[in-house]
């Protein structure tokens, strides 16, 4: 007899459909960390991994919105170095291999030590980002400056009717003029090194 077999031929486009129609459900608990005493290392790291918070904000603003979720939470998150921790890691843009390192560690003074750690490099390269950006800025007004200053000597050109773009033409005129004339030495350097001047103006 003929028994047909199965098509197992799909089409792209229903594949991603049949992705798309997929729902996963998953159950997850947090990873019971040590016990651990609220001792003088812990509140330090936890008051340098704060200060850090502040000083990434102060480079870039951007950053206030999640901090603005430590302050809704009250002092949930502060007086709790494990969500202290986790929370620090989140805000970097560090890969998740190094977040998940972070919620997989059990003992609290590492894993905040190794989230302050993270919150250090953010800083270092919001601090980067900051300065590159400062000095594009810096580059983009000076060339704003040299076209504003260059469009008002064309205005002031065409006033004194030279407005002409071959400067070498209006320079050997004049030469021109100033060869017919007797002039002294002393002076006849003073012209030539303004008529050098005028030759590389506005360029």
């Amino acid at each position: 007899s003929d028994i047909s077999q199965p098509d197992h031929e799909t089409k792209e486009g229903d594949e991603e459909a049949l992705a798309i129609d997929k729902i996963v459900q998953v159950e997850t608990d947090n990873l019971p960390h040590n016990t651990f005493v609220h001792n003088e290392e812990v509140k330090a790291l936890s008051g340098e991994i704060v200060k850090t918070f502040r000083d990434i904000i102060r480079l870039n603003p951007l950053y206030k919105e999640s901090i603005q979720l430590l302050v809704d939470s009250g002092k949930q998150i502060v007086d709790n170095p494990a969500h202290l921790a986790d929370f620090g890691a989140g805000m970097t843009s560090a890969d998740g291999h190094e977040m998940q390192k972070i919620m997989e560690e059990s003992d609290i003074p590492t894993r905040l030590q190794l989230s302050l750690e993270l919150l250090k490099k953010e800083h270092a390269i919001v601090s980067l980002q900051r300065k590159i950006g400062q000095e594009v800025e810096e580059k983009v007004n000076k060339m704003q400056r040299k076209f504003m200053l260059n469009e008002q000597l064309k205005i002031i050109k065409k006033e004194l009717g030279i407005e002409k773009d071959d400067k070498q033409a209006i320079v050997d005129k004049l030469r021109e003029r100033i060869d017919k004339k007797t002039i002294p030495t002393d002076v006849s350097e003073v012209i030539e090194e303004e008529l050098k001047k005028l030759q590389y103006l506005d360029r």
